[in-house]
């Protein structure tokens, strides 16, 4: 009988830690613990200190500039419970949103845009411990950003001015949702124009962009 009772204590103990560890892995996250847990390949040229002094000075209300391991600099300029935007150096911005599922689950939204020549932007949606990262795939039909009643005839001279397409993101501080428009290339001043009185940009929730539950 004494066997079976430190038995049956000695699994209720490993249920304890696992759980105690499950608990922990998925415990509610805030933005600040996510940026100073991001890992070395979403920003190779920052430390954790250097992030830690990032966020300092923002807690501080002196958002400063903090030298880089490229020699640049980076700012983190905006951080909440849920939001964060940070300049990652001359040709890189970066947000960062925790957002709920319509199942009520807690996912983290990552975009990173490059604005050197065209811009561009790379999204990512996973768990707020940066696991299971899932790269989304953006707008790549023009006629998206297009007004319906467009005609044909302008449509083609549309997409031969911005082809091939890329689209920047920006994410809400306030709500869970996500806007996309189109980067134009170099062109004219005056495609440039007529382009940015036509097209228009893309405004949908995050949930959006999850895969469809099976």
């Amino acid at each position: 009988m004494e066997k079976e009772s430190n038995m049956t204590r000695r699994y209720i103990l490993i249920m304890l830690c696992l759980l105690s560890g499950m608990m922990s892995l998925y415990a509610q996250k805030t933005m600040r613990d996510v940026w100073l847990s991001m890992p070395e390949q979403y920003a190779p040229y920052l430390t954790e200190s250097m992030r830690v002094r990032m966020l300092e000075a923002v807690e501080e209300g002196l958002p400063e500039k903090t030298d880089n391991l490229l020699k640049g600099t980076c700012q983190l300029e905006r951080i909440t419970d849920d939001y964060l935007r940070a300049v990652m150096g001359k040709t890189t911005r970066v947000e960062l949103k925790l957002f709920k599922t319509d199942a009520g689950e807690t996912r983290l939204c990552v975009v990173k845009t490059l604005v050197a020549g065209v811009s561009e932007s790379i999204v990512q949606i996973g768990l707020p411990n940066w696991t299971e990262m899932k790269t989304v795939t953006l707008t790549d039909n023009l006629q998206a950003f297009l007004p319906d009643t467009l005609s044909q005839e302008m449509q083609e001279k549309a997409a031969l001015l911005v082809f091939p397409i890329a689209t920047t993101v920006n994410l809400s501080e306030q709500d869970s949702v996500f806007v996309e428009q189109v980067s134009l290339p170099e062109m004219s001043k005056e495609d440039k124009q007529w382009l940015n009185n036509l097209l228009t940009t893309r405004r949908r929730t995050l949930s959006e962009l999850l895969p469809p539950e099976k």
